[in-house]
């Protein structure tokens, strides 16, 4: 037992130090959570990127959520305590580092593969103004 205390305690720290991985979901998947009102579609795409975004969805640059990632409760509605956020844009990578950032508030975040998934399963779009 002794000698197993060691690694341990390794693997508690390097699990510890390591990022949360979000979940990539489908956008059909998406869409069933947003109609039984357990998570929020988050748009992070920059302005003038896109013009057209997903019908249920928020708009919160993902620039804003780096510049006030101490204070994130600030940019989201105050009512997704017990919501799953799910974050979007045109590069997953970039979903993951928005979740990830999430995440480290507390919040449950999982990520829309891309706005296109979104379209070609024909969900409701709308025309976006800035």
């Amino acid at each position: 037992m002794k000698k197993s205390l060691p690694w341990i305690a390794l693997f508690l720290i390097t699990a510890c130090n390591q990022s949360p991985v979000p979940r990539e979901m489908s956008a059909l998947e998406v869409m069933g959570q947003i109609n039984n009102d357990f998570c929020l579609l988050v748009d992070i795409r920059e302005k003038g990127s896109f013009t057209k975004t997903a019908a249920p969805s928020i708009w919160i640059p993902f620039t804003d959520i780096e510049k006030n990632q101490h204070d994130l409760p600030k940019l989201l509605p105050s009512n997704i305590q017990d919501k799953t956020v799910v974050i979007f844009s045109d590069n997953p990578d970039l979903s993951i580092k928005a979740c990830q950032l999430l995440m480290k508030t507390k919040y449950k975040c999982n990520y829309l593969k891309s706005f296109s998934d979104w379209e070609n399963n024909n969900l409701p779009t709308r025309p976006v103004t800035f």
